[in-house]
């Protein structure tokens, strides 16, 4: 019984701080399955987005947190940090998504609304 306790007490632990801003963490070795996604979806049913953030002069934003927030109900759904060329990647299911951009622990940006589908998986971000 301490087990199960203690298993259900780190995934919802995982699921917490998997959309946190705190969560700075290196992503190397990221285990995709403690992402929490919306009840049904399977993992076969995700997308690989990828996306880039720069700044209005076109520079590559580095080490910027990248929030991908569904729509509707306004869930976080995965992180990412950028890399040296302002590149992200998430993992998201179909949808309506806007990101939240944060620099040096701050909400620096929310974009509009993208669809996400096997189609359309692609995200560039530019700050104002």
């Amino acid at each position: 019984m301490k087990t199960l306790v203690y298993s259900f007490t780190l995934f919802v632990v995982f699921g917490l701080v998997s959309c946190s801003k705190e969560n700075y963490e290196d992503r190397e070795g990221f285990n995709r399955s403690e992402l929490q996604h919306k009840e049904g979806e399977d993992e076969d049913d995700l997308n690989i987005v990828t996306g880039t953030l720069v700044n209005a002069n076109n520079v590559p934003q580095v080490n910027a947190e990248i929030h991908a927030i569904r729509h509707i109900p306004n869930e976080c759904l995965d992180t990412d940090v950028t890399n040296a060329q302002g590149a992200f990647d998430c993992l998201l299911a179909e949808g309506d998504y806007y990101f939240e951009v944060y620099q040096n622990e701050s909400l620096t940006h929310t974009s509009g609304v993208f669809t996400i589908n096997a189609n359309n998986a692609t995200v560039d971000l530019r700050l104002p």
